[in-house]
């Protein structure tokens, strides 16, 4: 293909939908998860770049992309294919010069543990490199992980230099991940949703499952400003009882108390109700907390008495309004 036929595809898709259906003719097809060429190609031209750095270069698509695009090209894996792609562990190496060179970096890295590289891949006869493939990580090393080297390699680029990830979704024994709510975000300039052909989840059928097959990955292009200043939005996880929310009604929290102590097959009594709080914040912060708990159930259609100081959950069909 021509750098010129080459362009002729990539820019009929000049929104922030993706849809390039064939990989292109652009590194191994025997490495699985090659992301598209015209995804990098689209990137090049979009950015006007002149040197192109990749992490996770894998089978070669950047290399190929590159040479075709006319550019200078630089890649990095654990298990180099090409001449131009340089043995480096991405996470714990020195960040390389060339990133401070280039205008445009791009990274495709492993979608945790979908498709495992290091022994299978590629050969590891000693297992060194299984311990530093991130394939290989628990879910949460991976983000650490993940984040890490996003970090470091974004703070060694050149001032308007752009740094494009290319991430996914992924569902494993029916636990939901996503890269793209767990990565780092980098002064993020552009969020670019790329279409999924030939996926695994697509051959299943799901119709009876509560949740739909995912057919999308993402492209997250980030920006380093000319600037001191870093702007790092880093996600961040939280878990708190309702029982000490400040912003949970109380409504809200007994609800939810009920729900737990199986309130809509069996009654619960009061008392279990002002156990169930006694020592939490909602109590601390309202000494008159037991009247606030029957007030509430006198007030609220969620709850039915049955006399005695029992009361049991109402109907589903009672919905509870959180404005």
């Amino acid at each position: 293909m021509t750098k010129e036929e080459l362009l002729r595809v990539v820019r009929n898709n000049n929104s922030t939908i993706f849809e390039f259906p064939e990989r292109g003719d652009f590194g191994s097809n025997k490495w699985r998860g090659n992301t598209s060429g015209y995804v990098i190609a689209s990137l090049i031209d979009k950015y006007k770049a002149k040197f192109l750095c990749e992490a996770f270069a894998g089978g070669g698509t950047g290399s190929d992309v590159a040479a075709c695009m006319q550019i200078d090209y630089q890649g990095f894996d654990l298990f180099p294919t090409r001449d131009n792609i340089r043995p480096l562990d991405v996470v714990n190496d020195d960040v390389p010069d060339e990133i401070s060179e280039a205008d445009l970096v791009f990274a495709h890295p492993p979608y945790y543990n979908m498709i495992q590289y290091a022994g299978k891949m590629y050969p590891d006869p000693t297992g060194e490199l299984k311990h530093k493939d991130m394939s290989y990580m628990t879910y949460d090393d991976f983000v650490k992980a993940m984040n890490k080297w996003l970090c470091r390699w974004f703070a060694s680029l050149s001032g308007g230099a752009y740094f494009a990830v290319q991430v996914g979704d992924m569902r494993k024994n029916g636990v939901f991940k996503s890269m793209l709510l767990d990565m780092v975000h980098l002064n993020v300039v552009q969020i670019i949703h790329k279409k999924q052909y030939n996926t695994m989840s697509a051959s299943r059928t799901y119709n009876s499952s509560n949740f739909y097959f995912i057919e999308h990955e993402d492209i997250v292009v980030m920006r380093k400003e000319l600037s001191y200043i870093l702007g790092i939005e880093m996600p961040k996880k939280y878990e708190i009882d309702i029982r000490n929310s400040k912003t949970a009604t109380w409504n809200q929290a007994i609800h939810t108390v009920m729900e737990n102590m199986d309130g809509r097959n069996k009654p619960i009594h009061l008392k279990q109700l002002y156990e169930a709080f006694d020592g939490y914040e909602k109590a601390k912060a309202n000494q008159h907390y037991k009247e606030k708990i029957r007030q509430t159930l006198q007030m609220s259609k969620l709850y039915n008495s049955l006399g005695n100081g029992y009361w049991q959950l109402a109907s589903r069909n009672v919905k509870l309004n959180v404005a």
